[in-house]
């Protein structure tokens, strides 16, 4: 769920099309449990359009810098800071280190924002007509075509609502908790106030902001 530290990483080098590739696979998780969008077809080989292409180079990007991240000492202990944050806050819960895996991925977003306050609306500039249909279109060719409607229709709601813009202020006190609830079906994240999620955000952001090797590990992926 860290669309924004994915943008980052590489738009020197992007095309519309490849941005919209590296957000789709957490776009995707939004549309349902079943649905996870992978590298890779159906038939051994496919001759795609370059744009089809280029979204195809986003996905499996998006996946050797999560790879890369998720295995790096940074994010592991990033995870046991934000989880230590969340037990001084007195926030209990079932899977407290699923919360704060979440919440290391958004927290590094909000970091990123803050940081470079025109980020997010570089980031929805790129979602062009052109680069969306490309993504679209690759759906059938991924034998995924039943997703395609889903898809379109969560993605309108996603560039509607750009709520990534509103990560710079107390927007992932309410969204943290939320998703958290709606992933694990525990409710008990629920039960503490916005203003306790919002001090663990304030927290847990300025300790992204003061040590930089998690945005130093995901630079470095090449």
């Amino acid at each position: 769920m860290n669309y924004l530290a994915h943008f980052a990483q590489d738009e020197h080098r992007l095309s519309p099309a490849f941005a919209v590739g590296g957000a789709l696979p957490d776009l995707a998780r939004l549309r349902g449990e079943g649905f996870r969008l992978r590298p890779g077809f159906e038939a051994d080989t496919q001759v795609l359009t370059l744009l089809q292409a280029q979204v195809e180079a986003g996905i499996a990007r998006h996946y050797a810098i999560d790879a890369a991240w998720h295995n790096a000492p940074a994010f592991a202990q990033m995870q046991a800071r934000i989880r230590a944050l969340l037990a001084e806050a007195g926030i209990t819960l079932l899977r407290p280190s699923f919360a704060a895996h979440i919440g290391a991925e958004m927290l590094l977003d909000r970091a990123l924002l803050q940081a470079d306050p025109t980020l997010a609306d570089r980031f929805y500039a790129s979602f062009t007509p052109d680069a969306l249909e490309a993504a679209y279109s690759l759906l059938p060719l991924k034998g995924q075509a039943v997703w395609a409607t889903p898809l379109r229709a969560g993605i309108d709601k996603f560039l509607h609502r750009r709520f990534l813009a509103d990560y710079a202020g107390g927007y992932l006190a309410r969204t943290w908790p939320g998703i958290y609830t709606h992933v694990t079906g525990d409710k008990q994240a629920q039960a503490n106030p916005e203003a306790v999620w919002m001090e663990v955000v304030e927290r847990g952001t300025l300790a992204l902001s003061q040590d930089s090797s998690l945005v130093t590990t995901i630079k470095q992926v090449s």
